[in-house]
């Protein structure tokens, strides 16, 4: 058999033995049983322009979400939804299976099935591969060509972890860097504490009582529009009840219920009533959430949930505000946030450097 390459010509009888290429070079050596003798030949030039249509090092990973935005951050493989995780405000997810192979997408017909969504709030933000460009996209949509934001090239490395921003936008660091602390700024709260207060409680009788409703606090910018939609994001996603962290939608349901009384910059008082209970006790709670302003100021939200509890010595209500699943609050929906290790172990670390 006869070959003709780079205007050389080869004599084969048997097999060639194919050594593994350099981008640099490509060696391909036949042996030529009738002359009993190796022959060589180099042509980089030919093999570099095929080496271009190749797929070696064009495997790109993705291993874990880092969620510095304020609520609970969705990753999302639409190729392979086991991938799928999500990332709560200020902690971790990893990718379910250890790893999830970055989508390709070469032209703008591709962009609908082969690409990660991060869901940030109301924002799809999607991450793509472009083996042909060698670089990893991301964006809120591609042009026709699969193109958008540079987000790392291939030379850059091939295992990273996605990091959403407190201000919703994206970038890529490299899986061996783990996950950037969270940063502090002048906005910082304190985790948010909600307790049940025992404002009253009588033995046969019918309570009715003026309570304090709104806002105190020692913060100067306290009761503005920014100020209490901050403190409502807060709330809504890192809200503390009974020294245990509250899930994400508890924690809004709470936000959502006690967002009016943020905004008064004044104690209003308002009446409440617990019924008459005869030849028993009736104790009034209300529902409190204190939170502290970049380690100083201390804000005190008085809201006007109420619960009443009958009973001798009855304990007080078990469950944050939005979670009882009786009357009396004995009973409680699912309302603690569940993680696993990893996410418990980085949370930890964050809390230790704070």
């Amino acid at each position: 058999m006869k070959f003709t390459i780079a205007h050389s010509n080869f004599t084969v009888n048997l097999n060639p033995t194919w050594i593994k290429p350099t981008q640099e070079q490509f060696l391909v050596i036949f042996f030529n049983s009738n002359k009993g003798k190796m022959r060589s030949t180099l042509f980089a030039a030919l093999i570099l322009t095929l080496l271009a249509g190749l797929s070696w090092g064009t495997k790109q990973d993705v291993y874990g979400i880092c969620n510095q935005y304020h609520e609970t951050v969705k990753f999302e493989n639409v190729e392979h939804e086991g991938n799928n995780c999500d990332a709560p405000s200020g902690g971790v997810c990893f990718s379910v299976g250890k790893r999830a192979f970055v989508p390709k997408c070469e032209s703008g017909q591709d962009f609908g099935k082969h690409r990660f969504i991060v869901h940030i709030g109301q924002r799809q933000y999607s991450i793509w591969k472009k083996d042909s460009d060698k670089k990893l996209y991301g964006g809120d949509y591609s042009d026709i060509s699969c193109r958008g934001t540079v987000l790392a090239d291939y030379s850059q490395g091939n295992a990273w972890n996605i990091v959403v921003r407190r201000d919703a936008s994206v970038y890529l660091i490299p899986k061996d860097q783990g996950c950037p602390p969270v940063p502090r700024d002048e906005n910082r709260w304190d985790k948010p504490k909600g307790y049940w207060k025992p404002v009253q409680s009588i033995i046969g009788g019918e309570i009715s009582l003026s309570l304090s409703v709104g806002t105190s606090s020692t913060d100067s910018k306290a009761h503005t529009t920014e100020w209490a939609q901050s403190l409502t994001l807060t709330i809504g996603s890192k809200l503390i009840f009974a020294e245990e962290s509250v899930s994400t939608s508890i924690s809004k349901r709470v936000a959502t219920q006690t967002e009016s009384s943020l905004t008064k910059s004044e104690q209003t008082t308002q009446t409440f009533t617990c019924a008459r209970q005869e030849n028993t006790q009736v104790t009034m709670y209300q529902w409190v959430i204190t939170a502290g302003h970049n380690g100083k100021q201390t804000t005190v939200a008085n809201t006007p949930n109420i619960i009443c509890v009958s009973g001798f010595g009855a304990p007080a209500p078990k469950c944050p505000l939005g979670a009882c699943a009786n009357v009396g609050c004995t009973a409680c929906l699912p309302w603690k946030e569940e993680r696993n290790f990893f996410e418990e172990l980085f949370l930890s670390t964050l809390d230790f450097l704070a």
